[in-house]
């Protein structure tokens, strides 16, 4: 699975919104960076939900290789049979799921289901997030623009509210490329918009990019 530039900025705008959970979930997990990157700042269990079996194998490995391995879990598992059998409530849900509802597929099982939204649809992961989520919990996502507008108008009619919106650009002056969401169950006074903007005009990284990810990345 690929590790994507956008998959690291959701990661590292999440740890920045200061959130206390006392335990996460990290749906679709690929090779596990979200949950790798989060383990850096809470201490709290993860538990990291992949379909893909051997997705979920290199992800043990990242796990069992990382500082960290000690609250972290991946289970190989559909995300609906993982929702009927936990005995776990969340503070925290992340996911970077498939997005693509309409494109022609690749014909390669394993590129397709992680890219295509069959295996996790807009409805279902909010079933499951209704399931899993706890009293105080917030649910993380990261789209593309227009599935993001599709998956708050569809949030807000199951009662799961807005509360955080991040535009992503990867360019300054070009048009946006993700939305990251941040959503929970209680009725918000306030939404909170802001941007993110990857690189400069020139091509290079701005300030914003590089304060966010010197933590994580070794020669950023």
């Amino acid at each position: 699975m690929k590790v994507t530039t956008e998959a690291c900025i959701f990661a590292a705008l999440v740890v920045k919104m200061k959130l206390q959970p006392r335990r996460i979930l990290d749906i679709g997990a690929g090779t596990g960076v979200l949950s790798l990157m989060l383990s850096q700042f809470y201490e709290c269990p993860i538990d990291a939900v992949e379909i893909d079996r051997l997705a979920s194998e290199q992800t043990a490995q990242n796990f069992d290789a990382s500082p960290w391995s000690n609250r972290l879990t991946v289970n190989n598992s559909n995300v609906v049979d993982f929702a009927k059998r936990s005995k776990y409530r969340y503070d925290l849900i992340i996911c970077n799921p498939p997005f693509f509802s309409k494109h022609l597929k690749s014909g390669n099982q394993q590129k397709d289901q992680a890219v295509h939204e069959n295996s996790m649809t807009q409805a279902k992961l909010i079933d499951v997030t209704e399931t899993l989520i706890s009293k105080h919990g917030f649910l993380a996502v990261i789209y593309p623009i227009y599935e993001a507008d599709r998956f708050a108008e569809l949030a807000d009619k199951c009662g799961l509210n807005l509360k955080e919106e991040i535009m992503l650009y990867d360019r300054a002056g070009k048009k946006p490329l993700r939305k990251i969401l941040l959503l929970n169950f209680r009725n918000e006074a306030e939404i909170f918009h802001s941007k993110f903007v990857i690189k400069d005009e020139g091509g290079q990284y701005t300030s914003q990019m590089t304060a966010l990810l010197t933590e994580y990345y070794l020669d950023f």
